[in-house]
């Protein structure tokens, strides 16, 4: 085998190994309760944005930083400072898939992933409004 074969072997490794431990981060959820008794470990929050709470994303400040407060899915709530821009329709969400650790006493987000509304709820609402004058 040539030198050049081994080490394209080698990084075939090395990606799939690098993709297996990023896919295996995004298994089970936890609570915020789990992560604040384990600082510095990540984990997977599953939750809700709490509406009623103010959002903070201020751009001109700092472009990566949105804080916003979360309930997670056994009633635990946490503010959370996500390292990322705010994303479009998050107000709007239905749920959130949240992936962080605890630092300094917060809890440190880098990664979120939103369930919006689904289009076919307001054409549904539509339908069923429709049906009932009738």
């Amino acid at each position: 085998m040539k030198k050049s074969e081994i080490a394209l072997i080698i990084l075939a490794g090395v990606a799939i190994a690098a993709m297996v431990s990023a896919l295996g981060g995004s298994g089970k959820a936890e609570t915020f309760a789990t992560a604040f008794s384990n600082p510095g470990v990540d984990y997977k929050i599953n939750g809700k944005l709490i509406r009623e709470e103010p959002i903070i994303y201020n751009p001109e400040e700092n472009a990566a930083l949105t804080v916003f407060t979360m309930v997670d899915s056994e009633g635990g709530i946490s503010k959370v400072y996500l390292n990322e821009a705010k994303q479009q329709g998050f107000e709007q969400s239905e749920s959130i898939n949240l992936f962080g650790y605890v630092e300094d006493g917060k809890f440190r987000g880098h990664d979120m992933q939103m369930k919006c509304p689904s289009k076919y709820n307001d054409q549904k609402h539509l339908i069923d409004l429709q049906a009932s004058a009738n």
